[in-house]
């Protein structure tokens, strides 16, 4: 849902759902959230809050797209 709000130019909708996703995940190992959650940060002007996550990114082992909808 995060990626369509983020399409529609709903950053804050985005990240909400993002920030819920974050509050309860077992695991951060799947990268997405993080893109998304960067991405929400940029069109917010957050973009201290959006390098916090692209470094995170790039901190993270290469792992397969936890994406169930592939």
């Amino acid at each position: 849902r995060a990626k369509a709000y983020l399409k529609l130019g709903q950053a804050d909708k985005a990240l909400a759902d993002l920030n819920t996703y974050f509050a309860k995940a077992y695991q951060h190992s799947c990268k997405q959230p993080f893109q998304l959650r960067a991405e929400a940060y940029c069109q917010l002007g957050k973009l201290d809050l959006a390098l916090a996550d692209e470094q995170k990114l790039l901190e993270m082992p290469d792992l397969p797209d936890c994406n169930p909808n592939n």
